[in-house]
C-alpha cells in the first residue's frame, strides 16, 4: 500500500499547499481513469491548475494561500463541475482521497 497521496507523503505533516496541488494533479488523473473521456478533450496540467484556480476563486478562496476551508469548498466547486461530464463514481473516489488529505490539515 502506498503512503502517498497524489505526491503528498502521509507520513509526513500535510500543509495545504501540499493539499492544493494534491487537487491539481488529481484533476488531472481523473481525466486517465474515465473510460468515458474522448482522448482530444483532456485538458493539460496547466488547463488544470487553471481549473482549480477558478475552484478556489468561486468558492471564495485564494490559491496561493489555501486553507482548509477554501480547499473543501474548491473542492465541492471542482466535483459540481466534473458532475456534468464526468463518471460520478470517479469523481466520488477522487474527492475522497482528496478528503484523506484534507483530514490530515
Amino acid at each position: 500500500m502506498s503512503n502517498t497521496i497524489y505526491g503528498v507523503d502521509l507520513n509526513q505533516e500535510v500543509k495545504p499547499e501540499q493539499v492544493r496541488d494534491a487537487m491539481v494533479e488529481c484533476f488531472y488523473s481523473a481525466q486517465k481513469g474515465d473510460p468515458n473521456l474522448i482522448s482530444g478533450l483532456m485538458l493539460s496540467r496547466e488547463e488544470c491548475e487553471a481549473m482549480v484556480k477558478k475552484a478556489f476563486s468561486g468558492g471564495g478562496g485564494d490559491f496561493n494561500n489555501p486553507t482548509k476551508e477554501s480547499i473543501m469548498a474548491a473542492l465541492q466547486q471542482l466535483k459540481s463541475f466534473a458532475g456534468r461530464f464526468r463518471d460520478p463514481e470517479i469523481i466520488e473516489a477522487h474527492a475522497r482521497e482528496v478528503m484523506k488529505l484534507v483530514e490530515m490539515l
